[in-house]
């Protein structure tokens, strides 16, 4: 029964992802920090119903080519308003962005957003079990590892975000990268793809890390895949 609620949320994900609707019930939390590194923040913004919230969590990985872009979060609003309509909340997810920032560290990234998320649950007014993801392109990658290669955290950890579970309940992902290891080959009749994006400069062992499609197992969040 669990999973059929969740493989219905992420059907939920796409249905209600409409054109822009304008309204102002919804309140905005820009620029929460869930971590830092190199001297640097890591940050999200929230979109929280101020009426109907109906306890679920949205995270958006804010990514196309593994850069991560920042917006101000009132231009973002009309992109989730279908969703935050339905009542879920939702998170814009920034990670550390090409080129200074390569795919294993952007992982890194969101799966420490998730954590937090999680940890914070309360403070966010959402369920932790009640958790979903979704991105296109480099976006839908991220929300795919998280969907197959998540944990559920550290008990040993220092950091209380590290003992947290990083997994979501369910994922949608347009046009998303599901084999890194194509990506990067390279041969004299083949233009390796870091040449457009440098997040992609990796070794084959790092490409096949993370790739999605080397973690399916049946216990995955259940997940809609749109090409």
């Amino acid at each position: 029964m669990k999973r059929k609620r969740n493989a219905a949320l992420s059907v939920i994900l796409v249905g209600v992802l409409a054109g822009p609707l304008l309204a102002d019930d919804v309140q905005i939390t820009s620029d929460v920090v869930y971590g830092h590194k190199s001297g640097l923040a890591l940050t999200f913004d929230v979109y929280t119903p101020t009426e109907n919230a109906n306890g679920a969590g949205v995270l958006f990985m804010v990514s196309g080519g593994w850069f991560s872009f920042w917006t101000p979060p009132e231009k973002a609003l009309d992109r989730f308003k279908p969703l935050t309509d339905k009542g879920f909340t939702v998170f814009a997810v920034r990670h550390g962005s090409s080129p200074k920032f390569s795919i294993p560290e952007a992982v890194a990234d969101v799966r420490r957003s998730v954590r937090f998320i999680r940890l914070n649950a309360d403070r966010f007014k959402v369920d932790a079990d009640k958790l979903g993801v979704y991105g296109a392109s480099a976006g839908g990658h991220l929300s795919l590892m998280l969907g197959t290669a998540s944990d559920n955290g550290d008990p040993t950890a220092k950091d209380p975000v590290l003992q947290a579970s990083d997994r979501v309940a369910a994922v949608v992902a347009w046009v998303a990268p599901t084999d890194l290891t194509i990506m990067v080959w390279d041969a004299p009749d083949h233009l390796p793809a870091y040449n457009r994006f440098p997040a992609l400069e990796l070794d084959l062992n790092e490409a096949k890390i993370h790739s999605p499609l080397q973690h399916v197992t049946p216990d995955d969040a259940p997940s809609l895949l749109v090409v």
